[in-house]
């Protein structure tokens, strides 16, 4: 296995100095001016439970000092959830908030962030909170619609599913009929030409074929690790340019027989391409996916459509987006969680395969 030993060394290391900018008595801001807190945006749950995620992840890579931050936005999950077990998303900066119910979107990455949160913090008094958020949003993820949603969800539920857990078993029981949905979504949708579960791609696309992959492993069902594998064939070939890659831009997106809009291209997708490489990686133990998944983490550090880094090595930071002759130099929570989720995920790829070589 080539380049095993190198892999950690060849990356930035790990520097949490931004998403601690971030993070203040409430819980994470949402946006920032370069590097600079922009209280005027608020919060959102949305980037709360993504981060809850990314501290867990900090903590079963062994980072230290991680307690504080996850309390803090576990915290923050405990002023958003509303009466029956679901989530409002906005939050302004002086707390004030209406009773509308986030989107779908929000309550599946809920269901991800609490779901690693479970296993991370097992055995430690931040799970009592985890456990009675994870279990009050629970009955409402089988009814989520917006494949986003789904799979959220599922993402954070396979990997509960998997282990011993005392919530393993709500969270086999919760997967089935999200993974069964997401795996008809994508039957009705492809054609011979059209390999995807919508009529066009649009954001955080790779994370649709991530969540099929953990959701067969996790179940046992081969059918939708195979269309998972044929969905992110299919968008690896769509996007991969032979040197870098071209995520699917903001300005109009992409529909079969359109043209592909080359910008904004935005960091969450990257990360997606990262993690469902490793997904694939994973379930087939085939090592090209775990090279595409190198390869698309060079997005952000240069290996991209204009040759520009979006991570900041100084702040610690991820810049917003790729635009046509610059980045986008703020600095936003979306942005720097998605570099961190993937740069995490692969530490955690890299330390297996050096275990196993």
């Amino acid at each position: 296995m080539a380049g095993v030993q190198d892999d950690l060394m060849a990356w930035p290391p790990v520097k949490l100095d931004h998403l601690k900018r971030l993070t203040d008595d409430t819980g994470l801001l949402e946006h920032s001016l370069g590097a600079v807190p922009n209280p005027l945006e608020g919060y959102t749950v949305d980037d709360n439970a993504r981060a809850l995620a990314v501290v867990a992840r900090l903590a079963r890579c062994g980072y230290d000092e991680v307690t504080s931050l996850a309390t803090r936005y576990l915290s923050f999950l405990l002023y958003a959830v509303l009466p029956d077990g679901r989530f409002r998303n906005d939050i302004a900066y002086d707390r004030t908030y209406d009773d509308e119910i986030g989107p779908d979107d929000t309550q599946g990455r809920v269901a991800w962030g609490l779901a690693e949160a479970l296993l991370a913090f097992s055995g430690t008094p931040l799970e009592v909170a985890a456990r009675r958020l994870f279990t009050g949003l629970g009955p409402h993820l089988p009814r989520l619609t917006a494949p986003r949603g789904q799979a959220y969800a599922l993402i954070g539920l396979a990997d509960l599913a998997r282990s011993r857990h005392p919530e393993a078993p709500l969270a086999r029981e919760l997967l089935r009929p999200l993974g069964e949905s997401l795996a008809a979504r994508y039957e009705a949708s492809r054609t011979p030409t059209w390999r995807w579960f919508e009529e066009r791609l649009t954001y955080d696309n790779a994370r649709l074929s991530q969540a099929l992959l953990k959701a067969s492993r996790a179940a046992r069902e081969p059918r939708w690790g195979y269309l998972a594998l044929e969905s992110l064939s299919f968008l690896w070939q769509l996007l991969w340019r032979g040197d870098y890659l071209e995520l699917v831009g903001n300005r109009g997106w992409y529909e079969e027989g359109g043209t592909l809009a080359r910008f904004d291209q935005q960091p969450l997708d990257a990360a997606a391409m990262v993690e469902a490489c490793l997904a694939a990686y994973e379930l087939t133990g085939k090592n090209r996916w775990y090279t595409r998944a190198r390869q698309a983490f060079q997005w952000f550090l240069g290996r991209n459509a204009i040759g520009q880094p979006l991570y900041d090595p100084e702040t610690g930071g991820c810049c917003d987006g790729l635009q046509p002759d610059r980045v986008n130099a703020n600095q936003g929570a979306e942005s720097t969680l998605s570099y961190l989720l993937a740069r995490l995920a692969l530490e955690k790829a890299a330390s297996a395969r050096r275990v196993t070589a």
